[in-house]
């Protein structure tokens, strides 16, 4: 549903994702946050974008267990000019899967833990005018 409302155009520009991935989990001595989280968020920017990350930057840290981070924090640039923010990590007081899509002519909110998983807000961004080009 959120691909055809992107490909749809229906939600305008996509100016960015922000995404939380998080929950008081399971802490695996041999892989990180990024690698065991980390691919859903990935994979489900890749498809409703359809198009990889031009830049990432990344901070992780490892508070559990020395050098394997349990919380990480990923940005993603797009050609597009979209922007994403992933949030991943075990180390949270409740399960969080949320993702937020802000558009110029609307928005949508994606919780995989909510009876109402995708909501549409009716909502974009109306620039006020300038005095300087009135």
């Amino acid at each position: 549903m959120i691909k055809d409302l992107i490909d749809s155009d229906e939600l305008g520009e996509i100016y960015f994702v922000s995404t939380s991935r998080v929950n008081l989990g399971l802490h695996q001595p041999d892989v990180s946050v990024a690698w065991d989280l980390g691919p859903h968020d990935f994979s489900i920017l890749r498809f409703w974008l359809d198009e990889t990350p031009s830049h990432v930057s990344a901070i992780s840290r490892g508070c559990i267990i020395p050098g394997v981070a349990d919380v990480a924090f990923i940005n993603l640039e797009f050609a597009s000019g979209a922007i994403a923010h992933v949030e991943l990590a075990w180390l949270a007081p409740s399960k969080l899967r949320r993702t937020a899509i802000v558009g110029s002519r609307k928005m949508v909110v994606y919780d995989d833990t909510s009876g109402e998983s995708v909501r549409i807000f009716d909502t974009g961004v109306i620039p006020r005018r300038s005095a300087n080009t009135a």
